[in-house]
């Protein structure tokens, strides 16, 4: 089979999720692109059940081989090989899994100084934690097969799901529940769900339910009766129903089990308040949320497709215009707010959680434009970030910049602020300037001695804005358990700071004092910060 070249693409067509039925669900294959064959996809998807040797990189001295298999049936991939007992360590969720992204960078990064093909690599990261796995393939052309299989089961996943957020929802807890992995869960299981999920269900009424649910006839190890996944979704739905949908439904059917064109036209126009409505809109809803081929060539619209059309985006109270930027951005930047991040480096706790670059690549992909790196003097002259004085795990400044970098305008091309909370000797801030100016260079904001009026968004746009102290004002704030410090006047105190980290500066911190001191400087380039006991 040639080797195609992985990319990322959007699904061309609509894909509901199937009715229930009496047989295991098998996603059928969608097109990802013109010029890839469903048949091609269902054999690669066929080559990689059988597995494939990769390894598993943990380090420059740990290259784990193992056999991996994407089961796109039952949407997990497992890998055979190691020593672990519990089938759960060796296997992954499709849903768990955020991001497949090709290795060379990444490896470039986190895995250093490894002598191998870097064309080969690709990672995969997992869940809100971002965990990440290494894996090195025999051969570009297998690293792609695998890159675009589990880009493909990802959104099948995703549009498996389309339908209804609940959906979802319903899946998620019950893959919680399934502490065994095994697929199923007992009556008992459901009932203890059900509490955590706040569903007063009566047990006999419950039981009922479930027995009307357990199509497939599946049963445990001690043959007790159990549903699969997709029983219990059914099975939710039925204790879940929307009576007033229904009723709604139903009144504008004429009593029918299906809604023509004139139904839904009259829907639209009495019962949404829709201007105008006209059978083409109808038809185009139709199309696009009726999951009955049967209906759809009839012109009929069940309660499942009306069902899915309310819930869907597209009868969202919210505009989905305004998704994206919508405001006039050609204001002063001082007249807007912007998404910031605190202790951006940290994954988990305070304390003693991991610090991981990846955390700013997840914020700066999710829209946030001011992220905080919290600076100190690291080994060997290369300044590292974490939470000073406690026990998280120490990044290499470096890494986070180059992070930052690549990562910086991806979603948003509006600017980004660095906020330096500045720990550093006089040595490593330096450093930290020689280093941003190398990576970042032009993108860099630098001060404008001529400048008067306040750059807006639109202006800054694709810009690198530092923010921290600089030698511009001797009243410089202070970064919290600051070891550099020098005293200053009526109990301030100044941060020494080096000349090259202050040229790059634009925002200078500053001690607040009083709104009366601010609003007669009134400069846009001071960054106010106020100590807790003022705040």
């Amino acid at each position: 089979m040639s080797c195609v070249s992985s990319r990322n693409s959007e699904f061309v067509s609509y894909f509901p999720p199937p009715r229930f039925t009496s047989r295991r669900y098998r996603r059928p294959f969608v097109r990802l692109d013109d010029d890839i064959s469903d048949i091609w996809m269902e054999r690669l998807l066929a080559d990689l059940a059988q597995g494939t040797l990769l390894e598993k990189v943990k380090s420059r001295s740990r290259r784990l081989p193992r056999t991996f298999f994407l089961d796109s049936a039952n949407m997990f991939v497992y890998y055979e090989g190691s020593t672990k007992k519990k089938k759960s360590d060796t296997t992954i969720k499709i849903s768990k899994i955020r991001e497949v992204r090709e290795g060379e960078k990444d490896f470039s990064k986190n895995v250093k100084d490894l002598d191998l093909q870097r064309s080969h690599c690709f990672v995969i990261i997992l869940g809100a934690s971002q965990k990440i796995k290494y894996i090195l393939a025999p051969c570009q052309e297998m690293r792609d097969k695998w890159i675009r299989g589990l880009r493909y089961v990802m959104q099948m996943e995703q549009l498996a799901e389309q339908r209804n957020e609940t959906d979802r929802n319903f899946r998620d807890a019950f893959n919680r529940a399934d502490i065994n992995d095994n697929g199923h869960l007992n009556f008992e299981d459901i009932m203890k769900l059900l509490k955590s999920l706040n569903a007063g269900i009566k047990k006999k009424y419950a039981r009922q339910m479930f027995d009307n649910a357990d199509k497939n006839r599946n049963v445990s190890k001690d043959s007790a009766s159990v549903l699969d996944r997709e029983e219990f979704v059914f099975f939710y739905h039925s204790l879940t129903r929307r009576v007033e949908m229904e009723e709604i439904f139903l009144r504008f059917s004429n009593a029918k089990c299906f809604m023509n064109i004139r139904d839904l036209l009259t829907f639209l126009r009495d019962g949404q308040k829709r201007v105008d409505p006209n059978e083409d809109q109808c038809r185009d809803i139709l199309d696009q949320y009726e999951p009955d081929g049967n209906c759809k060539q009839r012109g009929q619209l069940s309660l499942d497709g009306f069902r899915t059309f309310l819930t869907s985006e597209r009868e969202q109270i919210f505009n989905p215009a305004h998704r994206e930027v919508y405001q006039d951005m050609r204001r002063p930047i001082t007249e807007y707010f912007i998404a910031s991040s605190h202790n951006t480096n940290l994954s988990h706790d305070q304390l003693v959680g991991p610090s991981d670059s990846e955390m700013y690549i997840q914020a700066l992909k999710k829209g946030c434009r001011c992220v905080e790196l919290d600076c100190w003097d690291g080994p060997e002259n290369d300044p590292v970030i974490y939470h000073g004085h406690t026990l998280t795990s120490k990044i290499l400044f470096r890494d986070v910049i180059k992070a930052i970098n690549e990562y910086a305008f991806i979603t948003s091309p509006y600017p980004v602020i660095l906020s330096i909370e500045n720990h550093c000797s006089l040595q490593q801030q330096q450093v930290m300037a020689n280093i941003m100016n190398l990576t970042f260079g032009e993108k860099i904001w630098r001060k404008e001695d001529d400048l008067i009026e306040t750059p807006t968004p639109e202006k800054l746009k694709n810009k690198i804005i530092i923010k921290g102290n600089d030698l511009r004002n001797e009243a410089a704030d202070i970064p919290d358990n600051n070891n550099n410090k020098v005293k200053g006047q009526e109990g301030q105190h100044n941060i020494e700071i080096h000349p090259e980290l202050s040229k790059i500066t634009t925002i200078k911190c500053v001690a607040f004092k009083s709104i009366e001191t601010a609003a007669q400087k009134d400069d846009f380039q001071v960054s106010y910060k106020l100590g807790l006991q003022k705040a």
